[in-house]
């Protein structure tokens, strides 16, 4: 039998998924809470809730408000935290998924409080509700809702909507400015490789990483290999039809690990699903203000218009700045794109993702959780070089291993030719490789440059891309609880 904190967050597991499904009727979703922007915060409100309603009662100097500086009134004995962690996600849920209130309608009563005295449940309650009351007004002017001042450009290197998709809006262009869960400010990020040179091609970090995601993301690629093509729908998880955003495959995984490691376990599943919820929450702010200081095109674009005669800034002929052979593109390259999951009927549209590339969401969120990962499992804190020695696997660390099926290869998902994808258990040995393996997935769709994620090496002047700043934001995390 599940505990409260596995029931509950099943619970938001299922919300998110709704959030991104189709209706009965074949209805496209309208997300709530759209992106993987929305939804970290919405989780990280939630976990914190939770966290605050099950450890305030007892150590309330663990608490999340506590450390934030707001008071809660004590709970009130008897107490079932039971029906603290209940009403506390009930609360932060209806706040944020207000059009789900008939399944977390439904899903209030069939939870059952392990603890049979009415007064303690009551109490609970009321505690959970004050402590999720204090989260939602906490967030309420956290600037989720500033209107957005971006302009699109169309100067050579900058984000545009992608060719398959010219309708294509930005996706939350304002995030940068959300204020933190738990860091008190944007971690920096070295600047990627190409834009300090007129043609970025000249910069050999730039060049190599256009070759590689131009022949291993193509929509037909000669050299991407099966396993580079699971590597890159595993961790997919792009708003796709029944399945949802990263944050959601991020939390499966903290579950499976859980569940391998602390069956049972209450206090421990609390706490790591609150801080890698909060962590995040933090990745998602700090990457996407990155994205739009950056405003760098993707792939699909800067393949297209490689040359400076192509694109709307083209000037009829290559700029003398243009070293011999640079003009390598293709005006007509085409990536694999986003996994699309269970839509056969959209089989035929390739398409990346509606906001800038650099640095890698996926990336970022990958690396700050399983820093958080690895730090709760007691070791010390993940670099870098881990992360790029973890490229043929790596050793096996005890209090690391797992495994975990994706939703996008387990065996009932739909392939974009209608064929019902392989179900697929991948094996990890520590938290180091899928670090590694979730930032190169976005090479193998197409979607991304190998330095939104990560350098191809770890030496002086090249700390660039996701990974190395959700390995910052994960630390900071788990410090600041």
């Amino acid at each position: 039998m599940k505990n409260s904190i596995e029931f509950w967050h099943d619970v938001c597991m299922e919300v998110v998924r709704r959030d991104f499904s189709k209706s009965p009727a074949g209805t496209p979703p309208k997300a709530e809470q759209d992106g993987p922007t929305r939804t970290s915060r919405a989780l990280a409100m939630a976990h914190l809730a939770m966290h605050d309603a099950h450890f305030g009662a007892t150590v309330p100097a663990d608490a999340y408000l506590t450390k934030v500086g707001i008071a809660v009134p004590p709970a009130a004995a008897p107490f079932s935290g039971d029906s603290a962690i209940a009403a506390a996600a009930i609360a932060c849920l209806l706040s944020t998924y207000p059009g789900q209130v008939d399944y977390i309608n439904e899903m209030t009563i069939a939870f059952v409080d392990a603890n049979p005295d009415p007064v303690a449940q009551a109490n609970g309650s009321q505690f959970g509700a004050a402590v999720a009351a204090a989260i939602i007004a906490l967030r309420s002017a956290d600037g989720s809702q500033t209107p957005s001042a971006y302009a699109r450009s169309d100067a050579y290197g900058h984000h545009r909507p992608d060719p398959f998709a010219p309708a294509q809006r930005v996706l939350d262009p304002h995030w940068g400015g959300v204020t933190h869960f738990c860091a008190t400010a944007v971690v920096p990020l070295d600047p990627p490789p190409g834009p300090m040179f007129p043609d970025f091609l000249t910069d050999v970090d730039y060049r190599a990483d256009f070759v590689e995601v131009k022949e291993k993301g193509e929509l037909i690629s000669n050299t991407r290999t099966p396993e580079e093509w699971v590597i890159g729908h595993y961790w997919g998880y792009d708003g796709a039809n029944d399945i949802g955003v990263p944050p959601r495959l991020y939390n499966q995984i903290v579950r499976a690990w859980l569940g391998a490691r602390h069956p049972g376990d209450k206090d421990k599943a609390v706490k790591l699903l609150a801080i890698a919820n909060a962590g995040m929450a933090d990745a998602a702010i700090d990457a996407w203000h990155h994205k739009y200081v950056y405003d760098l095109w993707r792939p699909v674009v800067g393949i297209r218009e490689a040359s400076h005669s192509t694109g709307p800034s083209a000037i009829g002929g290559p700029k003398s700045t243009e070293t011999v052979g640079a003009d390598i593109g293709d005006p007509a390259w085409a990536p694999l794109g986003l996994p699309k999951t269970n839509e056969p009927d959209k089989r035929a549209v390739s398409r990346t993702p509606g906001f800038p590339a650099y640095p890698s969401g996926h990336a970022t969120f990958g690396a700050a959780l399983f820093q958080i990962m690895q730090r709760f499992s007691g070791a010390a804190a993940m670099t870098l070089q881990n992360v790029l020695d973890a490229r043929n696997g790596g050793p096996a660390i005890a209090g690391q291993t797992f495994e975990f099926v994706s939703d996008e290869l387990n065996g009932r998902s739909v392939d974009a030719d209608g064929s019902v994808r392989t179900n697929h258990k991948r094996a990890f040995a520590n938290f180091a490789r899928p670090v590694y393996e979730n930032s190169l997935s976005r090479v193998y769709l197409g979607v991304h440059w190998r330095f939104d994620g990560m350098p191809r090496a770890d030496v002086a002047g090249k700390r660039y891309g996701g990974v190395p700043l959700g390995l910052v934001i994960g630390n900071q995390t788990f410090d600041f609880f």
